[in-house]
């Protein structure tokens, strides 16, 4: 709805984690990086991320995040 509307600056992280450390509410955090990434991709928008150095990130994250 946010790129349909206009907006064109996303802000994500990898696998979600982040957001306010003081809330304790299980809806908080940050939009998956990798999600916005598949967006984009099968809509065919330009998102200036490398695939290849994109995957070896979420790859890393994965031995750091308990997910």
């Amino acid at each position: 709805a946010a790129y349909r509307n206009g907006c064109r600056r996303f802000d994500g992280a990898i696998k979600g984690f982040g957001g306010c450390p003081m809330a304790k509410d299980d809806l908080t955090g940050n939009m998956p990086t990798e999600n916005m990434v598949q967006y984009f991709n099968q809509h065919r928008i330009e998102c200036n991320i490398n695939p290849e150095l994109f995957n070896q990130a979420l790859t890393a994250a994965t031995g750091v995040f308990p997910i």
